[in-house]
C-alpha cells in the first residue's frame, strides 16, 4: 500500500517532530512506500488539475495534493503531524474493505464530514473522485480568503458581508451550494469539507459509499493533541498521562509547533523498538 504525506518544503527542511513521524510511518509499515512530497510535485499535481497555483494557500494545495493523489493512485494520506502507534495492516483492512474509503468522521458539525488528515482510498473510488471533481471546480473560480481589504480590492464588498452572514447562521454549506452562495469570492476554510458534504447530499451513490464506511470518531485520534492544549496543566503532569492516551488510537493529531510532541514521537519509537534518532 501506498501511503503519502507531504511537507512542501521538502523532507530534510521539516521540523524535528515531523522527521520523526517519517521515519515511524516507514518502519512501522515496512511493506508500504512512503512517499513524502513537496512544492514541485503539489505544482504538478495541481497544474494537472488545470489550475492556477498563484492564490491558493498552502493547505488548499495540500488538499488538492492528498485528494488527486487517492483518486488516481490510491493508498493512503497522512497529514505530516499525524503520528502513528502502529501498523496500518494491524488496523486498517477491517475499516477500508467495506467501501473501499476510510476516513474518521467528524464530530460537532455533521456538515464537516470527516477529517481529512487521514484519508484511505482504493484507486477510483467513486467518492474520491467526485469529491476531487467538486472541490477542483470549486477553485475554478476565483477564490479569496476572506477580508475587508481583498474585498474593496476586488470590488466585491457585497461578497464579504454574505460571507460574514452565512458564518454568523453557521450555514457554511451555503457556501459551496450552487443554487446559493457558490458564485462567492470568499471561502471558508474547511471548504474542502464542504465540497464533500455538498456531494453527499446531491449524489445518492456516493452516499451509499459513504453509508458503507465504518464509523469511527475522530475524537480519540484528536484528545492526545487537545489535552496538550491545557495551560493548567503541568508538563510533567502531561507526560505522565501520554502513555495513557497513546493505546487510544492507531494515530493522534498533533502540531508541529508544540516541541513537546517530538518527545512523544520517540517514546512510540521506544515503544516499538525503532529508532528515531
Amino acid at each position: 500500500m501506498k501511503i503519502w504525506t507531504l511537507w512542501l518544503q521538502g523532507r530534510k527542511a521539516a521540523p524535528e517532530f515531523v522527521q520523526k513521524v517519517f521515519l515511524l510511518w516507514e518502519a512501522l509499515n515496512p511493506g508500504c512506500k512512503v512517499t513524502v512530497l513537496e512544492k514541485a510535485d503539489a505544482d504538478r499535481i495541481l497544474g494537472t488539475i488545470g489550475l492556477r497555483k498563484d492564490h491558493l494557500s498552502p493547505q488548499v494545495q495540500a488538499n488538492f495534493v492528498r485528494t488527486w493523489l487517492l483518486a488516481n493512485e490510491g493508498g493512503v494520506w497522512v497529514d505530516s503531524t499525524l503520528l502513528p502507534t502502529r501498523s496500518l495492516e494491524s488496523w486498517l483492512p477491517d475499516l477500508l474493505d467495506p467501501a473501499g474509503f476510510f476516513a474518521f468522521s467528524s464530530s460537532g458539525d455533521p456538515n464537516l464530514v470527516l477529517q481529512n488528515w487521514f484519508l484511505a482510498a482504493r484507486p477510483e473510488n467513486t467518492l474520491i473522485q467526485a469529491w476531487l471533481a467538486n472541490y477542483a471546480d470549486y477553485f475554478q473560480s476565483e477564490r479569496r480568503w476572506p477580508s475587508w481589504k481583498r474585498a474593496l480590492y476586488h470590488g466585491r464588498p457585497v461578497d464579504f458581508i454574505r460571507h460574514r452572514l452565512a458564518v454568523r447562521r453557521r450555514d457554511m454549506t451555503w457556501f459551496v451550494d450552487p443554487a446559493r452562495g457558490r458564485n462567492c469570492l470568499f471561502y471558508p476554510y474547511a471548504a474542502h469539507n464542504y465540497c464533500l458534504a455538498q456531494v453527499l447530499a446531491s449524489r445518492t451513490d456516493v452516499r451509499a459509499i459513504w453509508n458503507r464506511v465504518p464509523f469511527r470518531t475522530a475524537d480519540l485520534p484528536l484528545a492526545l493533541g487537545r489535552s496538550s492544549q491545557d495551560p493548567e496543566t503541568p508538563e510533567d503532569t502531561f507526560f505522565k498521562t501520554v502513555p495513557e492516551y497513546l493505546p487510544l488510537s492507531p494515530v493522534h493529531k498533533l502540531n508541529h509547533r508544540d516541541g513537546r510532541f517530538s518527545r512523544i514521537a520517540s517514546m512510540v519509537a521506544e515503544i516499538n523498538g525503532i529508532s528515531v534518532g
